[in-house]
């Protein structure tokens, strides 16, 4: 907790996450091409929306 995080979206959707504000690094997969996307840094908490209508999971990791 605090650290790492994983959200699997089945379609095209948005998410509040509550974490601790700070940077945190987000990689975005989609599932059906097995592409992934470039890592970004962001501050959160933001909401986080997915890049298509397609089934996704973000990776969100802490960097500071």
């Amino acid at each position: 907790e605090g650290k790492e995080y994983a959200v699997y979206f089945t379609g095209k959707g948005e998410v509040g996450l509550k974490v601790l504000p700070g940077k945190y690094e987000i990689s975005w997969l989609n599932i059906l091409s097995s592409e992934w996307s470039s890592a970004e840094t962001i501050e959160l908490p933001v909401d986080l929306k997915t890049p298509s209508d397609e089934q996704w999971v973000v990776f969100i990791k802490r960097v500071d």
